[in-house]
């Protein structure tokens, strides 16, 4: 305890360094916990719509896939990608079964205002907006097929009052409508709310496509009938088990459970690499700042083994610090990582990352992980180093407290050529595992080689301050001289100082190349592989009925109309099936827009009960040509299928490519995404654009203009998601480099006013610090950009497996305002100690 009271600047950074830690890993941690709750998820979400309805009476909305993993077979059940519905019919059983009041049919379809830029609005029947209830604020309710009501928040947003008349997309075309009212739903609390168009249920019965199948029954109860003993008659007198009968938050319709849950769902995948890097970024920084401390106190442990310390002792003595330490900072991270998890979550929501109402209450469990970690990180760190520097003679030990001797040491080596060998087989394993794999792999190679590289540093820290100190002995004589050699003298310091711009740059350099690298390659790959001169798409990004298609086909001067709707589902493989992306195409026309030539199989086969898949896709499941698989839809319906052919590439083609016949009554909302455009040889470019941005809500762009901003889109989501999911660990890395530094010049006054006293004037002094400063920023940089370029050429390597124009992508500005930062932290984190240390020692003057 006494060492720790008189060494408090070198403890305080270390305690600043685990605090900020636990803080991250706990943060995170709780952020993780919160997305595999499945009941706090339903919590969040609450009953939504059928908020004021005692029961709720819907399809299953489950798929069973039999799941076989080599060892046992079980009932593989996720939610449904495509809601089911049923019978309108049940509404009479249900209607006579006592203690109910009424019953109310809901149907769901997708309805967009035309000049809407925020996506789908759901048509309802008026009749199913008690549901909730929607109550009118404004206007009457809709009592012609051509009027509407919408909710108080679509009518805000797009300017409109009963009376103004607009235009409406639903599965069926455009229609001109008009605003009959403005209805106010019951949401507000910042969860999911439902934005909505109600027609007359006439209307919406026409609307939906579904025929005498409907999404939902709304059951009311009688006064004095408790939800759970209705809901358990309702039960018994349908008896059927393709029926779900709920209450509580369970009423909720699945669509939005489905996309609550995988937006949480894919924000917990984002949060799972998070704490993957948190973890390793706060055990790496947190161990390699206590070995740099030990390394700073050799000579005052060389002193304690001159005066009889045994190394037992010396070893003790710095696991009981380094304990102490770890326990007073780690119960002061957690306490920090509890408000930083909510603060983490509400900028997950605020981006877009998690959706509305998400939150990350407090986790004891995340909490008491987070405390073991630092604790045992803090002793563990400091238990090599103390080993080495506890056996080491007195007599050596005093001369090694100025000179290090010895600094690749057998750990060194051993850690350091056998990460690196893990790193090689792993880029060996990246150019087989495919596209998107291989940016998995690419975190966990860099985390890999920071390891390898943070062991081998000393090699390379003598060769890089040679380089380092030529140009600056030719400019300032003296200074730089000293500096090379006080750096070369050190390389085991060089090197710790160095390990957190190592890591930094590594992390920060890794993944915005990666990013680049994966955007410039699926628009390469998509230019390579298009053939459309223009891509059409829908004004509120929700899609658009094949009515508008069929009107693209009619205009002059076009040859080639084909567009993809996109949904997913399920192909078995051994384990769990794995969710795939499906897309819905006419096989008479995708030639015509897409350059796809087949790696195997033939297009002609695209028939019927046939599908098409990517390379990658056929390589995750095995699947060939001409062989005959089961697929399961997204309402979880098997289909028995026979590949047709496999692609050459991926060509921005969804994994599996379906028929229509295939996909015909198993899409819940069948609109399409895009739709690709080719021109009639000699066809006025000019004259078809305007023709087709004639059509309703459409928007008409050239295929290379939609390249460029799917690409910049791409870049900017994947950007943000980067700047809040390791932006956190970049800035404990920023900090950490700056502490170290001040550890390091802080610990060196002493040095500073001998260099006084055999006359070195200030200005030399700062010459010598700023030198060995821009030496360690040099080596973390210099290993930091290796790191980042192996990574980059192993997601390349991948990305080139699965037949696609990968192209490697270096954003030299970002990478720069990486390097700059760094340097610009290390200078702060170093110069300021430094200038305090040459005000102290001002009064020194040289030696008579």
């Amino acid at each position: 305890m006494l060492s720790v009271r008189t060494r408090w600047k070198l403890f305080t950074g270390l305690i600043v360094v685990v605090v900020l830690g636990v803080t991250m890993l706990a943060a995170t941690g709780q952020m993780l916990l919160a997305t595999r709750d499945a009941s706090l998820v339903r919590d969040q979400i609450g009953a939504g719509r059928f908020e004021a309805t005692s029961v709720v009476v819907r399809a299953q909305q489950r798929a069973h896939i039999p799941t076989d993993d080599g060892d046992t077979t079980y009932d593989y059940a996720p939610l449904l990608l495509e809601p089911r519905r049923i019978p309108a019919g049940i509404a009479s059983k249900v209607d006579a079964v006592p203690g109910v009041g009424s019953v109310l049919a809901d149907r769901t379809f997708s309805a967009t205002l035309v000049g809407g830029a925020d996506g789908t609005r759901a048509g309802h029947g008026w009749s199913s907006a008690a549901l909730a209830p929607y109550r009118l604020t404004a206007g009457t309710e809709p009592r012609a097929r051509d009027e509407v009501v919408l909710d108080e928040g679509t009518a805000q947003a797009q300017g409109l009052e009963p009376g103004d008349r607009t235009e409406v997309i639903t599965l069926g075309g455009v229609r001109e409508v008009k605003v009959a009212g403005v209805a106010k739903g019951p949401g507000g609390d910042g969860r999911f709310t439902d934005t909505a168009v109600f027609f007359t249920d006439q209307t919406a019965a026409e609307l939906s496509g579904a025929g005498d199948q409907v999404d939902a029954l709304g059951v009311f109860g009688e006064a004095g009938t408790a939800p759970e003993v209705l809901a358990e008659q309702v039960r018994q007198a349908v008896a059927d088990p393709s029926l779900v009968v709920v209450t509580g938050v369970d009423r909720l319709d699945p669509a939005t459970v489905g996309d609550y849950t995988r937006a949480v769902t894919d924000s917990g995948s984002f949060l799972a690499i998070t704490a993957l890097i948190s973890a390793f970024v706060s055990v790496f920084v947190v161990a390699s700042t206590f070995a740099f401390v030990v390394a700073q106190r050799r000579r005052e442990l060389a002193l304690l083994r001159t005066v009889g310390a045994t190394p037992k002792q010396v070893q003790r003595m710095m696991i009981g610090e380094s304990a102490i330490v770890g326990v007073v900072a780690s119960l002061a991270g957690c306490v920090l990582g509890a408000i930083g998890g909510q603060v983490l979550a509400g900028l997950t929501v605020s981006f877009g990352i998690a959706p509305p109402g998400f939150s990350a209450p407090v986790a004891p469990l995340a909490l008491m992980i987070a405390f073991l970690v630092g604790v045992g990180v803090s002793v563990l760190g400091v238990f090599a180093a103390s080993r080495q520097a506890g056996r080491v003679a007195p007599v050596e030990a005093l001369r090694e407290a100025d000179v290090e001797q010895g600094v690749m040491t057998r750990g060194r080596w051993l850690i350091g050529l056998g990460f690196f060998g893990l790193a090689l087989l792993m880029m060996l394993l990246m150019a087989r595992v495919g596209g998107e794999a291989s940016v998995v792999f690419a975190i966990v190679l860099t985390e890999v080689l920071v390891i390898a590289l943070a062991a081998l540093a000393p090699l390379f820290v003598p060769p890089l301050v040679w380089l380092l100190a030529r140009p600056l002995s030719a400019w300032t004589d003296v200074t730089g001289l000293l500096a090379g050699a006080n750096s070369r003298s050190a390389p085991r310091r060089v090197a710790a100082l160095a390990a957190p711009i190592l890591i930094t740059v590594a992390i920060g350099s890794s993944m915005l190349g990666v990013i680049a690298t994966t955007s410039a390659t699926a628009a390469a790959d998509a230019r390579a592989h298009l053939s459309a001169q223009f891509v059409v798409t829908a004004e509120s990004g929700a899609g658009l009925p094949q009515d508008t298609v069929d009107k693209m086909r009619s205009v002059s001067g076009v040859e080639g109309v084909a567009g993809v709707v996109k949904t997913n589902g399920w192909a078995p493989n051994l384990g769990e099936p794995d969710q795939v992306t499906m897309g819905v195409a006419d096989p008479r026309t995708l030639g015509t827009v897409f350059k796809v030539a087949p790696a195997s199989g033939s297009l002609e086969q695209f028939t019927g009960a046939s599908v098409v898949l990517t390379r990658e896709a056929s390589g995750l499941l095995d699947w060939t040509a001409g062989q005959r698989a089961t697929v399961y839809l997204g309402d979880g319906t098997a289909a028995e299928v026979t590949v047709a052919a496999v692609l050459a590439a991926d060509a921005g083609l969804p994994d599996i490519v379906l028929s229509p016949d295939i996909a015909r009554g198993h899409v819940h909302d069948p609109l399409i995404s895009e739709v690709y455009v080719t021109l009639a040889q000699g066809a006025d470019a000019g004259d078809v654009r305007d023709a087709l941005a004639g059509l309703a809500g459409v928007t008409v762009v050239t295929a290379e203009e939609w390249l460029s901003s799917q690409s910049q889109n791409a870049q900017q989501d994947n950007l943000i998601a980067i700047a809040l999911l390791f932006g956190m660990a970049i800035l404990y890395t920023g900090i950490s480099i700056a502490n170290t530094l001040a550890m390091s010049m802080g610990e060196r006054t002493e040095e500073i006013r001998l260099m006084r006293r055999v006359g070195a004037t200030g200005r030399q002094i700062t010459g010598v610090m700023l030198g060995e400063i821009m030496a360690v920023v040099l080596v973390g940089v210099v290993l930091g950009l290796l790191v980042a370029a192996i990574t980059i050429v192993g997601v390349w390597r991948g990305l080139a497996s699965t037949g696609a124009e990968a192209v490697i992508g270096v954003p030299f500005l970002q990478l720069m305002v990486v390097v700059v930062a760094c340097v610009a932290i290390a200078l702060a984190g170093g110069m300021v100690p430094t200038l305090r240390a040459l005000r102290v020692t001002s009064a020194a003057r040289p030696a008579e």
